[in-house]
């Protein structure tokens, strides 16, 4: 992962800061899985509850809500853009443009 070697997070902590931004991303398109997910835990049965859960679960265990603890900065985003294309973003349920990529960047930076 490229915001994990470039910052140097754990790459558990920063999956676990991606995941409910690039969930949100993919909810947007592809709903369902996310919603099956939230029903089968009995949260709720939208996507928007699996959401709020994994956001909810990052606070009980002091995940940070984005990159910014770690130094994150715009100028790091055409790197990162350009080395994002690994495995995990090729099976992806959603196509994501270096355009979009770039706006989920910017969502990691934080109050900056």
């Amino acid at each position: 992962m490229p915001a994990g070697a470039l910052l140097r997070i754990p790459h558990g902590e920063a999956c676990a800061i991606l995941m409910p931004h690039v969930f949100g991303f993919n909810a947007e398109a592809v709903p369902g899985p996310y919603a099956a997910m939230a029903q089968t835990l009995e949260l709720g049965s939208s996507a928007s509850d699996f959401l709020r859960f994994t956001e909810s679960l990052n606070r009980h265990f002091g995940i940070p809500e984005d990159l910014s603890p770690f130094g994150l900065k715009r100028e790091h985003f055409p790197f990162l853009i350009k080395n994002c294309r690994s495995g995990s973003m090729k099976t992806n349920p959603r196509p994501m443009s270096d355009g979009q990529a770039e706006t989920l960047l910017a969502g990691l930076l934080g109050g900056q």
